[in-house]
């Protein structure tokens, strides 16, 4: 599945949000490249709430053990509120 075409643009508004920052709580901050990581891995949902900056390196993690991952990025944001 193809992400929406605006993808770029609101990935660029996610990484800034985050302040350009990995939010994933085991990084080890080498990788220096960020995109934004859809929590409930639905990439037709692009809400704000949904979408969490991460590394290569994180995000890559995030897609073993999904359960857990989804759990954890959940928890980051509704504290955020």
């Amino acid at each position: 599945m193809p992400y929406p075409w605006n993808f770029g643009t609101i990935s660029k508004r996610i990484i800034a949000r985050d302040g350009f920052a990995c939010q994933g709580p085991t990084c080890s901050k080498t990788d220096t490249r960020l995109t934004a990581h859809h929590i409930d891995y639905d990439k037709d949902n692009c809400a704000d709430g949904n979408l969490i900056a991460l590394c290569s390196s994180c995000n890559t993690k995030a897609n073993f053990g999904r359960a857990r991952w989804q759990a954890i990025y959940c928890a980051i944001m509704e504290a955020r509120r």
